[in-house]
């Protein structure tokens, strides 16, 4: 995978001029745009990949990531942000409401424990 380049010289943005194949030699020459992703880090970029590979599944992601809720979300809208989208930031659930969910029975012990770290700033960063 690669990054936007920047140039060495003004440390602006360099865009590809000249595309080749390997296979038979053709050459194109032009101003081609790099594709939106590429304004990414490498790290950014994995890290993009891995949440599609798990469908969007952000417990999977908290899983492989070894971080919490609230930081995967954080770093998804970094990326949008980054990418010149507006992030959609989800209002975080007060206290009384994590007790809540955990009452009716729609999130365990674990979860709510994990809620509730997040909400003092518990989570891994």
């Amino acid at each position: 995978m690669w990054s936007m380049l920047i140039c060495p010289s003004c440390e602006r943005a360099m865009r590809p001029a000249r595309f080749c194949c390997d296979a038979c030699g053709v050459h194109l020459e032009g101003n081609f745009p790099f594709p939106v992703l590429c304004l990414l880090s490498p790290e950014e970029q994995d890290f993009v990949i891995t949440f599609l590979q798990v469908s969007g599944n952000i417990r999977e992601m908290e899983r492989q990531y070894g971080v919490s809720y609230p930081t995967i979300k954080n770093r998804l809208n970094a990326i949008v942000r980054k990418l010149g989208y507006e992030a959609r930031e989800e209002p975080i659930p007060s206290a009384m409401e994590i007790l809540n969910a955990l009452d009716a029975g729609e999130i365990s012990v674990e979860e709510a424990l994990k809620r509730l770290q997040g909400k003092q700033g518990g989570e891994i960063r």
